[in-house]
This record gives C-alpha cells, sequence and structure tokens, in this order.
C-alpha cells in the first residue's frame, strides 16, 4: 500500500513539475512600467544540438513549440552546439541556426552566446546565427519598443571565455528606462548593477 501511495505521488508530482508549473509562471516585476505590462518572453538556452536525442527534429520541434505560445520576443541564451559528448554527434551551426530561423514573435528574436559555443568557435557560430537573421549581443545594448513602452536589451559576453561587460552597454540608456539583461552563466549576477530591472540567464552555463 505505501509502494502504491508513492506511486501515486510521484505520478502527481511529475505531472505538476512537467505539465502545470510551467504554464503558471508569471514574472512579477515592481519597477517594470504599466506599458509594458504582459510582454511574453520565450527565453530557450543550452539546445546543444547534436547531443543524444537533440537531433534536427528536436530542433524543429521546439522552434514549433515556442511559436505555440505566440511569444512577444525570443530570447536564446547560447551553447547551440557540442564539442566531446558521450552519444553525441556534433551538428554545424549553420544547420541549427537555419531552424532556429523559423522562431516567430512580433518583437524578433535575440541571442547571446555560451561557453560551449565559444570552445566550439564562437565567430563561426555568431556568423551562423546572424546570417539567419538572428542578431548577437556581446556587450552590447539594443533597445525595442512595444505598444508606446520602450524597454532595453543588455546581452554579456560569456562569463567563463570572454570578458563580460556590465557597466559599459549601460552608459547611453536613459536612467528611466527599463533593462532587461540577458547573460549564459548566472555567476555574474551580483557583479550587475541595481538599476537593472530583471536578468534572464541560463541555470548552470556549463
Amino acid at each position: 500500500m505505501r509502494l502504491r501511495w508513492l506511486a501515486v505521488l510521484a505520478v502527481l508530482a511529475a505531472v505538476w513539475g512537467f505539465a502545470i508549473e510551467p504554464n503558471r509562471l508569471r514574472l512579477v516585476l515592481p519597477r517594470w512600467p504599466a506599458a509594458l505590462d504582459g510582454l511574453r518572453l520565450a527565453v530557450v538556452a543550452d539546445i546543444h544540438a547534436g547531443a543524444p536525442w537533440i537531433d534536427d527534429e528536436k530542433v524543429e520541434r521546439l522552434v514549433a513549440e515556442v511559436n505555440a505560445t505566440r511569444p512577444d520576443l525570443v530570447l536564446l541564451l547560447g551553447d547551440f552546439v557540442i564539442l566531446e559528448v558521450l552519444g553525441g554527434r556534433p551538428v554545424p551551426p549553420e544547420r541549427t541556426a537555419e531552424r532556429l530561423a523559423g522562431l516567430r514573435a512580433p518583437l524578433g528574436v535575440v541571442a547571446i552566446l555560451g561557453n560551449h559555443d565559444w570552445w566550439y568557435d564562437g565567430p563561426r557560430v555568431r556568423r551562423a546565427l546572424e546570417g539567419a537573421g538572428v542578431p548577437v549581443l556581446e556587450n552590447a545594448a539594443l533597445r525595442l519598443e512595444r505598444q508606446g513602452g520602450n524597454f532595453w536589451l543588455v546581452g554579456l559576453a560569456d562569463l567563463w571565455t570572454r570578458d563580460p561587460d556590465v557597466v559599459g552597454p549601460l552608459r547611453d540608456i536613459p536612467a528611466a528606462e527599463p533593462i532587461i539583461v540577458l547573460t549564459h552563466s548566472p555567476d555574474i549576477l551580483p557583479a550587475i548593477p541595481a538599476r537593472i530591472v530583471s536578468s534572464a540567464t541560463t541555470r548552470s552555463g556549463l
């Protein structure tokens, strides 16, 4: 009887964790302007195309599922490739970028690179993404506007392989305008200035 109840609890936890809770995610930011209330972001990280079970079809399915959520903006937070992964088969970044070009959002798709991208060939991964129409930010800012309200994306360089600049991209951004920082590694978060409204980051950055 005890094992039966444990099995029931495990099933309920799985349903909650994988089906219910992800669809309930709503980020409340006290300093976020009312004009931008309801902004829908799709955040995708660590695709690692070529890893076991991450083939072209899986990337295409990911693109379809992201599009089905009808986001206003898609953020890609790096690690599009693999190097030496047991059971994996490296996929050229151009092939993955071609599939990611199918992402659709009114405010577009914006990317940063991760440590695996730079270990592989950072310039090549960047060229592949930009060639597919996906801008890549590295210590750079991008201004976006939605329904009369504007905000900024600041993409930081990867902490482990590059030199992230958390101050330079902010210099030309008016103090009152909201900023979302994109970073591949959460370890950089303590260095981000307090004026930042929110940060999008991977969980591990590894």
